[in-house]
This record gives C-alpha cells, structure tokens and sequence, in this order.
C-alpha cells in the first residue's frame, strides 16, 4: 500500500542518515474517476497533507493534470514584467522598439516556453489561448509602437512575433523530435544529427586542444612566418541551387597532386560540408606517413567549433580522435584559416570541386539531418497555421490590405524602418477623423474636403483632394496606380516602399494636424442630460462685478456689459489636442474663463 511504501522510504533515509521533513511533505492524488476515497497517508507518525497542485521544478502540476494553474501563474508573472516595461516604453519616447523586442525574446518567451513540452496540450485550450493573447498584445504593440486599441491580429505582423500558443506547440515538437519521440520532419531512412553523450567524450586528461592560425594574406613572407610548411590540404564546402556537396584537394610544392570530393544530401547545411571535408582532410592526414601536413580551410565557425576542448559534435569529436592518434605517432597536423576567393589557388581549387560535387548526382557520402532543418520545417507549419488564423480573423482589415501574408510582411518589416506615423496608417489607428469618432473623441467623421466623406486612412491615400499634388507624384515615382489592390505590392519593393512610406507619413502628419483643434472633446457618456458649464466673469469701468454659469447642451452663450471705450483682455485656457492620448483620458468638461476690463 501507499502507506507501507511511505515506510519503506522513512527507513532508508534512516539507514542512509537522512531525515525527511513530513511537515513540509505533501501528497496529490491523480485520477480521472469522479467518484474515490481519499487516502489516509502517514510518514513518520505524521499524517501527510493532500493537496490539489504541486510544484515541481518550476511546473505547477494539477490533479487532474489541465496545467490551468501553470498558465495563469507563468501569465502572471510575465504580465508582472510588462507592467514595469510599460513605465519606460511609449509610443513616442521611452525605450526603443529593438530593445522591447529583446526583452520579449530573451525573458518573455522563455518564461512562458519553460517546460513545454510537458504542458504543451493545454496550449491548444481556448482559455489558454485567451491567456496568452491578452499577455502578447501589449508586448506586440509596445514592440511596434502602436496605439493601444490596436488588434492583436495587427499588432503581431507589424511586430513580427508569432503566437505564443503556437510558439509553445513548436518548442514541445521539437523537444520531442530530439528526444526521439518523434519521427515528424524527418525524411524517411534517416537519423537526426544528435550531439554525442557526454559520457562518450575521452578524459579530461586526454581532451585534444586543436588551435588554428588565421593568415590573412596567401604570401611568401606569410607562409614562412607561420611555418606552413610541408603538404598543404585545402578544403571547402558548397551548397549551391539547394544541393550539397564537400571537396579537399591535397597539395605539394605548389602544384596539386590529389583530390577527392563528396556529395551530400539536399537538407544537409554549407557548416556539416566544411566539417565533412575537414574530417576527410584529418583521415586522409591519418592515412599517409607524411611528418606534418597543414589543412587550411575558410570556415571560420567549423575551426572555431575544433578549438573548444570539449565538443558535442559528432563529426568534431571524430576530428579530435584522429588528430590525437595522428600526435601519438609523433606526426603532427596544423589547422589554418585563410580568407575566400581572394585568389589563393588550393583555396580556388577547393572551391571549383565542391561546387561540382554538389551538382554532381552521386550517393551522398553524409546524410544526417541537422537539427536546423528540422527547426525550419516546424516554422513553416507554424507560419501555415499562423496564415490560416489570420485570413479568418475579423479584426486588423486595414494591415491585411497591406500585408495580406504573414510570411511576406516578416520579410517586408525586416528590411523597412517604420516610425509610429507610419503605424497609425498601417493600423488605421491614428488621428484621423473616422478614428477619432469611432472612440466618441471627435464629434463628426467627415473629412475637412467634403462633409459627406468620412476621413479614412482610404479616403486619405486614395481621395483627399489636399494631396492629389503628392498622390500624382508618387504615382509617377513608383509606376504605380495607388489603389488597396497594389498596396501589398508596393511595401514588397524597397524602390516602392520607401516613396510610399514618405507620402503615407505626410498624409498622417497632416491629417493629425487638423483634427488638433481648441474645441470640446465629444463627451463619452453621449447623454442628453449631460451639459458643459462655462463660467463668464464680466467687468465693467464701475466697481460692480457680474459673475454669470450659462449651461447648454449644445452652444455657449455669455453675458457682458458694455462701457463706452472698453479695453477687453482676455485669458483663455486652450483645450488639449483632440488626437487621441493612449495613456490619458479625454476630459468630458471644459472650463473657460474670460476676464473683461
């Protein structure tokens, strides 16, 4: 029973001189029937505590095992750290959009992703999703500095972060995939490129230290200095038209007397080339009975990955084996780098073979999968599903104009430089009339060139007779017709983008300039009822004081008294601009004071 295996457990901490605390132990029952007997558990005289949650290395684990109470407590404490970034970070000042962003990526997404792959079903809840979406909305619109009423369709293009609930999904596979859980992404009859065991590597007596010298010219004076002296083998490798492949060429007396070429398989990277060939280079080293041979090569991460004394690497820690056996000869083996196509000829020659290996149709000498390849193919699922979320959304109509594919607009905003004008007419979310009284800030949505005309970022960039001049202009820059349909178009191209940008940036500028004017906001209570007191001190030549409070719902009238030859000053306190204020509220009262002499 439990309570004997409890027993058992006391006695062996007593037989190994440890004590367990069962005060502080807890026990958690964990069943899918509605209907159980609690059980009655003893440790040590002491009846155990059962409880409904239980943390355990970081992961709140629940009874009936939804991971309910880990969302919303991982929620929580990233929420914790947006509440303290949104004191430093606003739309127009505060921290920039780079710096948000890594702190996004580097503390937010792993608090969240910790342990996905034990939770990584309640990620596909609807609740979870809701959990995770509020959390990101305000990271995303920090990130691309946008108004707060932004959607959070809009807010995660323009930011360029995917879902969190699909990030999670992500992490969890391939977790699995380099566990071997999980054959998914793998071509068929092939193994993923695993790092070795650490068990596998040799004593930390017997590690290998392989340095290298880096020449940074092919000369006489060079090759003397570093002492590359003796047979040189050169190496290289290709990936050229989504085929691999690997060459070395051995060298003597500055002429080539061998070489030997390698094809690979298309999934497999330029880096697992470079250390292919290297390893060949090593063997072949191992295999001849030259005294010392130097291997030069211009991939700077494989020789970098070569000098670590310990190494995960497969191919690495075959590398070091070789060289270790090839020193215990009393034979020795030098690693240079040298700088590509700058006309060295072992290196050209290099070069040119593995650009043939590549292309030739051969049996791949190494096939192994790396684990980037597989990252990449889940990305790509991800951004499916991601594109499928966003056509259906019903929110962010104005951004899918612009950008109607997620993958296309990570691209576009990679290489573009926004500013928050240019967000407002992206969004649709700025100061603009049909905005500004969608959210009761402006009393009328027509635009100041037609009363009929609701002002619109459309209107705006397509109609507004105040920029035909720029619209006319752009149009001829581009050699383009501005209309919603070649939008998408136009951000695809830099030579279009940026005059776009430009005039986009004018219209929002302008457009935000007159709607910026002294009069009452529209109250937000909308109410009949509700009035604005306006307080009117006139003064006349005479020691008599007047004080009128005129209410109206609609105009505003004051009462004076007038002298002969008056002398008026008056002293007006100006409304705030009727742009909207994400981070204040509109006041829904005004009161003016005019002073009469």
């Amino acid at each position: 029973t439990q309570n004997e295996a409890l027993d058992m457990v006391s006695k062996w901490g007593v037989h190994n001189k440890l004590r367990f605390a069962a005060h502080k132990t807890n026990a958690m029952v964990l069943t899918k029937k509605l209907k159980y007997d609690l059980p009655v558990l003893h440790m040590s005289g002491t009846t155990l505590n059962l409880v409904q949650e239980v943390k355990l290395l970081g992961v709140t684990i629940d009874s009936k095992l939804t991971f309910n109470a880990h969302v919303s407590a991982t929620c929580k404490k990233a929420a914790d750290i947006y509440k303290q970034l949104a004191y430093a970070a606003k739309v127009t000042w505060g921290l920039n959009r780079e710096v948000i962003r890594t702190i996004y990526v580097s503390v937010i997404e792993p608090i969240v992703l910790y342990a996905a792959s034990a939770w990584e079903p309640a990620a596909e809840k609807l609740m979870t999703r809701k959990q995770f979406d509020s959390l990101q909305r305000g990271f995303a619109q920090k990130i691309c500095k946008a108004y707060r009423t932004v959607s959070l369709t809009s807010a995660l293009i323009l930011s360029g972060q995917l879902p969190l609930d699909l990030r999670v999904i992500e992490a969890a596979t391939l977790f699995k995939i380099k566990k071997g859980h999980s054959q998914e992404f793998i071509p068929p009859g092939r193994e993923l490129e695993r790092n070795v065991h650490y068990s596998k590597n040799p004593h930390p007596a017997l590690l290998t230290i392989t340095e290298y010298t880096r020449l940074e010219d092919w000369t006489p004076e060079t090759q003397e200095t570093h002492k590359v002296t003796g047979p040189q083998i050169y190496t290289d490798g290709s990936k050229i038209e989504g085929k691999v492949g690997a060459a070395i060429t051995w060298w003597e007396n500055g002429k080539e007397s061998s070489f030997n070429t390698f094809g690979l398989e298309s999934h497999n990277t330029v880096f697992q080339s470079e250390m292919y060939a290297l390893y060949r280079a090593v063997r072949m080293v191992k295999e001849s009975r030259a005294a010392s041979v130097s291997i030069l090569s211009d991939s700077r991460s494989s020789l970098d990955l070569l000098r670590s004394p310990s190494v995960t690497h497969h191919l690495a820690l075959q590398i070091k084996r070789c060289v270790r056996d090839i020193r215990e000869e009393n034979r020795d083996v030098k690693f240079f780098w040298l700088r590509a196509h700058v006309g060295t000829p072992g290196n050209e020659r290099a070069d040119k073979l593995a650009k043939e290996a590549a292309m030739t149709e051969n049996i791949a000498e190494y096939n192994k999968v790396p684990v980037s390849y597989v990252r990449r193919k889940i990305r790509e699922g991800t951004i499916r599903k991601w594109q499928a979320r966003y056509e259906s959304s019903s929110t962010g109509a104005v951004t899918k104009v612009f950008f109607p594919d997620v993958l296309a607009a990570k691209r576009t905003l990679k290489e573009a430089v926004l500013t928050p004008t240019h967000i407002q007419i992206l969004t649709g979310h700025g100061g603009f009339s049909a905005y500004l009284h969608r959210f009761h800030l402006k009393s009328s949505p027509s635009c100041v060139c037609d009363p009929c005309c609701d002002e619109t970022v459309w209107h705006l960039l397509f109609e507004c007779p105040r920029f035909c001049h720029d619209r006319m202009e752009l149009e001829h820059k581009i050699e383009t017709q501005l209309s919603q349909s070649t939008l998408h178009t136009i951000m695809g191209k830099p030579a279009t983008r940026n005059p776009f940008l430009a005039f986009a940036n004018k219209v929002a500028v302008v457009a935000a300039g007159a709607n910026k004017t002294n009069g009452t906001p529209l109250n937000r209570n909308r109410s009949t009822s509700t009035t604005n007191p306006v307080i009117t001190l006139t003064t006349t030549n005479t020691t008599s004081t007047t004080i009128t409070q005129v209410t109206s719902t609609q105009t505003r009238t004051t009462q004076t008294t007038t002298t002969t030859a008056p002398t008026t000053l008056s002293n007006t306190n100006p409304q705030p601009a009727q742009t909207p204020k994400r981070e204040r509220s509109v006041s829904d009262r005004t009161t003016r004071l005019h002073q009469t002499t």
